[in-house]
């Protein structure tokens, strides 16, 4: 009997700690490239509506030559479904192809989000929003 109450007791807790993980997803995420933030600046905000559905935001830009002003700038938000640790963005086509990881997201197959030159591709590590 012992050992049944620990068989459940570390099956109740593996749940909770996978659970615990999904809920940690929602939050702000700024793309990284070789271990700084990238010069070509994007971010990505997912909130929380239900247990699988989230809404993604985010904006990105690409930096051709600021002194002269080429700066291009591109915007997304719609509705996700989470399926397993993947994500599908499709809207107005612009899709995206979204991993989830621990505290970081994995971006690719951008197809024509943000407009000349600007993509979301890339590797997302999880931050805390500029105030």
């Amino acid at each position: 009997m012992k050992m049944f109450f620990l068989s459940l007791t570390a099956s109740l807790l593996s749940f909770s700690l996978l659970a615990g993980d999904v809920t940690s997803w929602q939050g702000h995420y700024e793309r990284y490239h070789d271990g700084h933030i990238d010069a070509d600046y994007a971010e990505i905000t997912l909130v929380k509506l239900d247990s699988n559905k989230y809404t993604l935001s985010g904006m990105a830009t690409w930096v051709g030559n600021p002194a002269t002003g080429q700066i291009n700038m591109g915007e997304i938000e719609g509705a996700v479904t989470l399926k397993g640790n993947q994500m599908h963005y499709d809207v107005d086509g612009c899709t995206l192809q979204i991993v989830l990881g621990s505290n970081s997201l994995s971006v690719s197959k951008d197809n024509g989000c943000g407009g000349l030159n600007v993509s979301f591709n890339g590797q997302y590590l999880k931050t805390e929003p500029n105030k």
